[in-house]
């Protein structure tokens, strides 16, 4: 290859400022604590390895839990420990409508990042 190499910027980290929309609350514990739209969700998040930093008074104001099996393809569930929310909820960001789902893989249809 002739010339010279590109520049590599090292290291690349992926941020989501908090807004109406979204906002990562808290995690630890192996967990994550976000705010989609109206709804506090709490999923799996194996990489968070360090103590949550919010009491548990916050993380029991959720209106999602998944539960189950927490395996990358593993199937697993939703309790809804307030009132049962629809499988689907709408969003925005951008100006861009769509819906969140709350699917069986601990997924809510949508990466913010």
């Amino acid at each position: 290859r002739d010339g010279a190499l590109p520049a590599e910027h090292l290291p690349l980290i992926l941020e989501v400022a908090p807004n109406a929309d979204y906002s990562l609350l808290d995690s630890g514990a192996g967990q994550k604590l976000e705010q989609y739209g109206p709804y506090r969700i709490v999923r799996p998040e194996g990489q968070a390895i360090w103590q949550k930093a919010l009491p548990a008074k916050d993380w029991d104001r959720a209106d999602a839990i998944f539960t189950g099996d927490t395996d990358e393809e593993g199937i697993g569930r939703w309790r809804f420990p307030k009132t049962p929310l629809g499988e689907t909820w709408p969003m925005k960001h951008d100006g861009i409508d769509y819906l969140g789902r709350f699917t069986s893989f601990r997924h809510v249809g949508v990466f913010p990042e």
